[in-house]
């Protein structure tokens, strides 16, 4: 199956597209979302900024900018501490289908609700390996790189 756990920085993988994890805002401040936004460069913010805010389901789809992915998905994440475990792999299941829509062929994401959130990184993998393999069943050409949040040691 298409899909492997990378060290490599999100904002630094070579992929169709990538999944920023962010708020209804689009405020890229803090975490996974300013990596990002610091080497897409200032154009992102500006641009996200105008177009928010968004709704708690959506996902707003933007050029790369200065990222070597072509796009980047923007991606509100789900208040799991009210909504449950559930709203996690319900995240990870949009963002696949939404690649899948806009026709990506490659995609990287972190793992989901890890960050400020306060979701249990193990669980977020594994509820992402659960997701991914289903998906990946009806949909084996969609290539898929999971970002654990560990970068490789020097």
């Amino acid at each position: 199956m298409p899909y492997e756990f990378v060290s490599t920085p999100i904002e630094q993988m070579n992929v169709e597209a990538i999944v920023n994890p962010t708020n209804v805002f689009m405020q890229f401040t803090d975490g996974v979302s300013a990596q990002i936004a610091a080497f897409a460069g200032p154009a992102m913010q500006q641009d996200c900024t105008k177009l928010a805010p968004l709704h708690a389901d959506e996902i707003l789809i933007t050029q790369g900018y200065r990222l070597p992915a072509k796009w980047v998905l923007h991606v509100p994440m789900p208040e799991w501490i009210e909504q449950g475990e559930e709203a996690v792999s319900l995240c990870y299941a949009r963002i696949l289908q939404d690649a899948i829509t806009q026709r990506i062929a490659s995609i990287a994401l972190p793992l989901l609700c890890c960050g400020q959130a306060g979701f249990p990184k193990e669980r977020s993998q594994q509820l992402a390996e659960q997701v991914v393999e289903a998906f990946l069943q009806k949909h084996p050409t969609l290539h898929v790189y999971i970002w654990n949040g560990e970068t490789p040691s020097a």
